[in-house]
């Protein structure tokens, strides 16, 4: 009996040993032990979302191909973009990958990627709209702008108090909220506006894209946990090879076409 004891005691030690041992991995080595990269991303095309239960988009089909070079399984994760913190810290995913603005703020939770896109903001109403018909009209009194929750437009305006937003949790709320005259206009990334929106027909007769510009230029990378710098250079060199092998160009224009802020 004493021989049995001991021999379930020290296999309970092995067990959580073993355990501690996985969950102390870290980067490259957590990724390749779990076999899957869990890729977060948000509804937010043409660049991440599900259609018909299959998930779309640009930034999704890369990472697909990313994950066959680095020899794991790719594992798409919906996410809180509101919580994109705590989603990537708690492990719910490895990564966020998801037209994701690099900016200062962010760059203190979390490490990313090189560059791969570039955009910037601009401002999407109704066709019919009198309230906004420029730029300058977003700071007008009783002017109500929709933004992505902790997007880029939210950070960006949040800091003026010239503004009245409405943050909302996608843009597709937003979107929404604007054809129920609910919000006056959008601030949102060019590629969203120009690459989703007005390329759908029913959205040509509702919708316009203001001239002008909100802010300066941005670029989206493919963020990390801060600790997990190993992960991040093996993502980068996947990504720079399948672009070398021409498996992205053909991914950009399915997308995008012709014109498009692709950069890497």
């Amino acid at each position: 009996m004493k021989k049995l004891l001991v021999f379930i005691m020290l296999f309970i030690v092995s067990v959580f040993m073993f355990a501690c041992k996985k969950e102390d991995k870290i980067g490259l080595d957590y990724v390749k032990d779990k076999g899957e990269l869990v890729v977060g991303f948000t509804d937010f095309p043409p660049f991440g979302y599900m259609q018909n239960g299959e998930y779309l988009g640009f930034d999704l089909e890369v990472a697909k191909l990313v994950c066959e070079k680095l020899g794991v399984k790719f594992k798409a994760q919906y996410i809180d973009w509101d919580a994109q913190v705590m989603e990537i810290n708690s492990k719910k995913v490895d990564c966020i990958w998801n037209a994701m603005t690099i900016t200062p703020a962010r760059k203190e939770n979390m490490i990313f990627s090189k560059p791969y896109f570039e955009t910037e903001l601009v401002v999407l109403t109704t066709k019919d709209s009198t309230k906004v018909t420029s730029v300058d009209d977003l700071t007008k009194d009783g002017v109500k702008i929709g933004v992505e929750s902790n997007g880029t437009a939210d950070i960006n305006l949040s800091e003026d108090d010239k503004y009245t937003i409405e943050k909302y949790l996608t843009v597709s709320n937003a979107l929404f909220a604007l054809e129920a005259g609910n919000i006056d206009a959008i601030v949102v990334d060019k590629t969203y506006a120009n690459d989703y929106v007005m390329k759908q027909s029913a959205a040509q007769e509702k919708y316009q894209i203001i001239d002008g510009t909100v802010g300066e230029k941005e670029e989206y990378g493919i963020a990390f946990r801060k600790d997990d710098v190993d992960l991040k250079d093996a993502v980068d060199k996947a990504f720079d090879e399948l672009v070398q092998e021409g498996k992205i160009a053909p991914i950009v224009s399915k997308y995008f076409g012709e014109s498009n802020g692709f950069k890497r």
